[in-house]
C-alpha cells in the first residue's frame, strides 16, 4: 500500500511545486502577434537598424543596455534563433525600456469587540513608493518591416545592481520563452 501511495503522491507533489515556483514570479507578461503569422521562416534575428538612435530609460545607462542585449542574445540562440551580424536576418529585435512610480495604499483596521465597551480600535493608511519597470520587445520582419510580435514583461524594480541584474535576466528569459518557435531545433 505504500509503494502505491508514493507513486499517486508523487505527481501531486511534483504539480503543487511547479505551481508555487509559477506563483512565486512577481513578473507579468503579456503578448500580442496575428495567429495567422507564419513563424516558421524564421530562424535568424538581428538587432534592429540605427538602435544607436534610442531613447529609451535602458539607454541612459549603458551597463543596463548592455545587459539587455546580451541577455536577449542569448535567450534567443537558446531557442534555437541564430544571430546574424553580417547577412540579413529573417526578423530584428527591437526593445524599449520604461520605469514608473507607483504608490500603494493599504488600510489596516484593529478592532476589538467587548461586551460593556463595545467595539473599539484603530485604522490607519500606510504608503509605500516602489518602482514599477517594464520591458518592451518587439519582433519586425526583415523584407516587410512589419511588426510580427510583441511581448511585454512588466515587474518590481528594486534599486540594487546586483538584484537589477537578476530581474532583467529573469523577466528577459520568461518574455523569450512566450515568442512563437516553430522549427525543430
Amino acid at each position: 500500500m505504500m509503494k502505491k501511495l508514493r507513486i499517486w503522491f508523487s505527481p501531486i507533489l511534483l504539480w503543487i511545486a511547479s505551481v508555487g515556483l509559477v506563483a512565486c514570479t512577481s513578473l507579468e507578461v503579456s503578448t500580442k502577434y496575428d495567429p495567422l503569422t507564419d513563424f516558421y521562416g524564421y530562424k535568424t534575428f538581428a538587432w534592429v537598424p540605427n538602435e544607436n538612435d534610442r531613447s529609451c530609460l535602458a539607454a541612459a545607462n549603458e551597463m543596463i543596455w548592455d545587459k539587455m542585449k546580451q541577455e536577449l542574445k542569448v535567450g534567443f540562440e537558446e531557442r534555437g534563433f541564430i544571430f546574424s551580424d553580417s547577412t540579413k536576418p529573417d526578423f530584428y529585435i527591437a526593445f524599449d525600456v520604461a520605469v514608473k512610480p507607483i504608490l500603494s495604499t493599504a488600510t489596516v483596521e484593529q478592532f476589538t469587540y467587548q461586551p460593556l465597551w463595545g467595539k473599539y480600535g484603530t485604522r490607519s493608511l500606510s504608503a509605500q513608493y516602489y518602482n514599477e519597470g517594464s520591458l518592451i520587445l518587439d519582433a519586425i520582419d526583415a523584407e516587410t518591416n512589419e511588426m510580427i510580435w510583441r511581448g511585454t514583461v512588466t515587474g518590481v524594480v528594486g534599486e540594487d545592481p546586483h538584484e537589477i541584474n537578476e530581474k532583467i535576466h529573469e523577466a528577459v528569459e520568461l518574455l523569450i520563452s512566450y515568442f512563437p518557435v516553430w522549427f525543430d531545433n
